[in-house]
């Protein structure tokens, strides 16, 4: 009985894990206001709220929207594919 080609091994959906969540925080970083990796884990993991900063508008209002809209839009397009 041959093995069913849609069925993922837990190694693959791990490397899977680990190359989205890279390329997250790489499209996190990278853009016209430049994030250091240093100042996106301040951010997201720090217990202060510095809301008069510019890099935590540009981190909360525009590139962390814009990262989970097309997570999800990719998602949908790939279930959408699936077959």
């Amino acid at each position: 009985m041959a093995a069913d080609p849609h069925v993922i091994s837990k190694r693959e959906g791990l490397c899977i894990a680990v190359v989205l969540l890279g390329l997250l925080l790489l499209s996190a970083a990278v853009g016209a206001y430049g994030i250091s990796v240093e100042e996106l884990f301040q951010l997201i993991f720090s217990t202060e709220i510095v809301t008069n900063s510019t890099t935590h508008f540009v981190f909360w209002q525009l590139r962390l929207p814009r990262l989970l809209f097309a997570l999800v839009i990719g998602a949908g397009l790939a279930v959408s594919g699936a077959t």
